[in-house]
C-alpha cells in the first residue's frame, strides 16, 4: 500500500485541443490512478468541439480544469505547470492513455532515487500508416542522454520530472511551437540524471492532425529538435545558449544540419514506401535545403524513379516496404 503521508505529491498536466471523442478515455485515465496524493491540472487550449463539457462530466475533486482561448500546445503546458503545486511533474497528452499504475510506479521510483530529476517509461505506440502497437522501450539511461545529442527517445506525455529542476532551467521556451520537450530534456540533463522505467505504463495514440500525421509538421518539428541541439551545443561558460544571448533573432542563426537532411531523407522514402509521394516530396526539398549528403540524392533518385508505374510495382515499393517498415 501506498503511504499518502509519505509519498511525494504529485501534479499532471495535460492540455486539451479538439479531443472531445477521447476526453472519456484519456482524462479517465488520470482519474483512474491508484497514486494519493495528486492533482489533475487540465486545460481546454480554446477548443470548439464540446471537449470542456466532457472535461466537466469526467473530472473529479482532484481535477482543477481551465478553459482559455487558443495559445497552443506549448504555451498551455506552461500554464498548466505553473498552475501547480506538486513537487513532481507528470506530463499526459491529450487522447493518450496513462495506465492506472503509471503515477505510482514512476513517483516511488524518483522518491527513492533523489539524483534523477527526469524519469521515462516503455509506451504502447500506435504507428503511423495504421500499422498497429509497437512497444517503445527507452534505452538505458546512460543512452538516452547520449541520443538526447542527435533526436528525442523520450515519449513526451510519458516522462515524469521534478518541479525543481523544471524551474531551475526555465520550463517549456515559447519559441518551441514543437520540439518544446526536447528542448527542456537538453537543458534539464545539464543539472540532473535521466532515469527509465523498463514497464509500459502509457499508451500514445495518434489522431488525424496530430503532430506526427502531417509532412509539414514532421519537418517543423524536426527543424525545431534540430534547433533545440544547436542551442545545446551553443551554451557559453554562464550556461547561456542562443535564444538566451539573442532572443527572437537566435532562429536566424541555426546552421544547416547534415544529420537533419539525412533525416528527413529518410521520412521521404518512408512516406513513398506508403504511397505517400506529395508528402515524400515535401519532406525531400527540405532534405535537400539541408543537405547534399549522398543519402538525399539517392532519395531524390529513387522518388523521381517511382513515377515509372513498372518500376513502382515490381521493383522500388517491395524493397522499400521491406525497408521503411520501421514506427514513426
Amino acid at each position: 500500500m501506498i503511504d499518502a503521508e509519505q509519498s511525494p505529491s504529485v501534479s499532471i498536466v495535460t492540455a486539451f485541443y479538439n479531443r472531445a471523442q477521447s476526453v472519456a478515455e484519456s482524462l479517465g485515465s488520470l482519474v483512474a490512478q491508484t497514486y494519493p496524493n495528486l492533482e489533475i491540472i487540465a486545460i481546454d487550449d480554446g477548443s470548439n468541439d464540446g471537449t470542456f463539457a466532457e472535461m466537466e462530466k469526467v473530472a473529479d475533486a482532484r481535477c482543477r480544469l481551465i478553459r482559455q482561448e487558443n495559445t497552443g500546445y506549448t504555451v498551455a503546458l506552461s500554464t498548466a505547470v505553473r498552475q501547480s503545486k506538486g513537487e513532481l511533474i507528470a506530463v499526459h497528452d491529450a487522447g493518450d492513455v496513462s495506465f492506472p499504475e503509471r503515477i505510482a510506479r514512476q513517483a516511488g521510483f524518483l522518491a527513492r532515487n533523489p539524483t534523477i530529476g527526469l524519469l521515462a517509461c516503455a509506451v504502447e505506440n500506435e504507428e503511423t500508416f495504421n500499422r498497429g502497437i509497437a512497444i517503445d522501450r527507452p534505452p538505458s539511461p546512460a543512452a538516452v542522454t547520449a541520443k538526447l545529442w542527435q533526436g528525442n527517445p523520450i515519449h513526451h506525455g510519458a516522462v515524469m520530472y521534478r518541479r525543481s529542476l523544471y524551474d531551475r532551467v526555465g520550463g517549456y521556451r515559447p519559441l518551441f511551437r514543437f520540439a518544446q520537450d526536447h528542448d527542456l530534456w537538453l537543458r534539464m540533463i545539464a543539472h540532473a540524471e535521466v532515469g527509465v522505467i523498463d514497464e509500459v505504463l502509457y499508451r500514445r495514440k495518434k489522431f488525424e492532425g496530430g503532430v506526427s500525421t502531417t509532412a509539414a509538421k514532421i519537418v517543423l518539428q524536426k527543424y525545431l529538435s534540430d534547433f533545440a541541439i544547436q542551442c545545446a551545443r551553443s551554451r557559453d561558460a554562464h550556461g547561456r545558449d542562443l535564444i538566451d544571448r539573442h532572443g527572437a533573432l537566435a532562429p536566424f542563426l541555426r546552421e544547416r544540419s547534415p544529420r537533419l537532411g539525412r533525416t528527413l531523407a529518410w521520412y521521404a522514402m518512408r512516406w513513398l514506401a506508403h504511397g505517400q509521394a506529395a508528402e515524400a516530396e515535401e519532406f525531400l526539398k527540405a532534405a535537400m535545403r539541408e543537405s547534399r549528403h549522398p543519402k538525399v540524392f539517392a532519395a531524390a533518385v529513387i522518388l523521381r524513379l517511382s513515377r515509372s508505374p513498372w518500376a513502382w510495382e515490381n521493383v522500388l515499393k517491395p524493397a522499400m516496404l521491406r525497408r521503411y517498415s520501421r514506427q514513426g
